[in-house]
């Protein structure tokens, strides 16, 4: 088993461990340093407390970015995955003023940041530590 193959067989146990590893596979490769905190909880609702979230972005008073996920809604793997990209995207456009909306600006980040997972980022993200 060569270096590159011990990197790539980190084993995980679950799926916050897996999006532990994509959000620090994101910082480093899309340069989100506000980006602190990845939190998972039993559920998420909307401000009005009506709806289930999968995920959501929040802002500290420094400044710092939390992402928070649902463990009901991030159901499976991929959900999870998708949801952390999702509001990785929108931490990435938080100082813009444009961190709440899905505008154009949104769907083009997002897009970047899954061409870059789906490219080498599922592969490369296994190496960070969870």
């Amino acid at each position: 088993m060569g270096y590159t193959d011990i990197l790539y067989s980190m084993k995980i146990n679950n799926r916050f461990e897996r999006a532990t590893q994509v959000v620090r596979w994101l910082k480093t490769e899309f340069k989100m340093e506000s980006l602190k905190k990845l939190l998972w909880v039993d559920i998420l609702l909307d401000e009005d407390g009506k709806s289930q979230l999968c995920g959501c972005v929040e802002e500290e008073s420094n400044g710092d970015l939390t992402i928070t996920l649902s463990k009901r809604a991030c159901s499976t793997f991929q959900l999870t995955i998708d949801t952390v990209i999702h509001e990785a995207a929108h931490a990435a456009l938080w100082n813009t003023g444009l961190g709440m909306l899905h505008g154009d600006k949104f769907w083009k980040r997002y897009g970047r940041m899954m061409d870059a997972y789906e490219h080498h980022g599922h592969m490369d993200s296994k190496a960070f530590d969870v």
